[in-house]
């Protein structure tokens, strides 16, 4: 007995031919071989199509997951950045500084220590909160130092006047809050180590009535919740690109913020 692969037919040999019950046995059992092979393919298909649904719903549970941790703590950062911006001292502070009040000094330490206390009731959630004015110069910076919130001395204050984050920032209407692109921090024209992923909430005073030209910024920490990310999806990882590809959560940490870190810039 021997069989043609290419015209699936089946050959028998004289011995074989002239033994009814072989020939009923092959006629018999090879149709039910072949349909119970193709039930076991079927059944192997659809076990693997349930597998890769299920894989599918749960990375899709994932992306929610993601959405909704950063949804639920920009939402609280924006709510945070409306009362920084609207307090009486802060309207003291800026009616002083237009005006070129005597208590300008005064006004404006008082400003900043608010500021201190709030920062120190998140000391996880904010890195700095800034006062620029209207050339981009640091006024008032509360910085998280070793848990603790500071109220930066005025010869550490910078010049912030050419990051995009204000350059853009100036281009929307007055009352309007400006969010940075997820990136790192840099002092100083040097990225800052150990490294801090930041994004950026800008809006000036007051909604823009008092048209001082200035604004505040509030640094927001997202590395809690990008670790919170990766450790939550360890058995499916969950990657997070930039619009131009670069990686934000990667297979390795090294592979990530290839658009900021010179050394990684391939890593796309």
């Amino acid at each position: 007995m021997k069989f043609r692969d290419r015209t699936a037919s089946i050959t028998l040999g004289p011995a074989a031919q002239q033994t009814p019950f072989l020939r009923d046995f092959l006629r018999v059992w090879l149709p039910t071989v072949a349909l119970a092979s193709l039930l076991l393919r079927f059944v192997s298909q659809q076990e693997e199509k349930h597998q890769i649904q299920a894989i599918a719903v749960r990375r899709q549970a994932q992306i929610d997951e993601a959405f909704a941790i950063l949804r639920n703590r920009l939402a609280a950062s924006v709510r945070d950045i409306r009362h920084l911006t609207s307090t009486q001292d802060l309207e003291a502070y800026v009616q002083a500084h237009l005006q070129h009040q005597a208590n300008e000094p005064q006004l404006r330490a008082r400003l900043a220590e608010g500021w201190r206390r709030f920062m120190a009731t998140c000391p996880n959630l904010y890195d700095q909160i800034r006062y620029l004015d209207r050339d981009g110069r640091e006024i008032i910076r509360i910085n998280k130092r070793d848990n603790a919130s500071v109220i930066v001395p005025s010869e550490e204050l910078q010049q912030k006047f050419d990051r995009y984050y204000v350059r853009e920032a100036r281009e929307l209407p007055g009352d309007t809050i400006y969010l940075s692109r997820l990136d790192l921090n840099i002092e100083r024209g040097v990225v800052e180590y150990p490294i801090k992923p930041m994004l950026r909430l800008v809006t000036p005073p007051l909604a823009g009535r008092l048209n001082d030209g200035g604004m505040v910024v509030l640094n927001f920490l997202t590395q809690p919740i990008l670790e919170r990310l990766r450790g939550a999806t360890d058995r499916n990882p969950l990657w997070m690109l930039d619009a131009q590809g670069y990686w934000l959560l990667g297979d390795t940490p090294d592979q990530e913020w290839g658009f900021v870190l010179s050394e990684r810039k391939s890593q796309q």
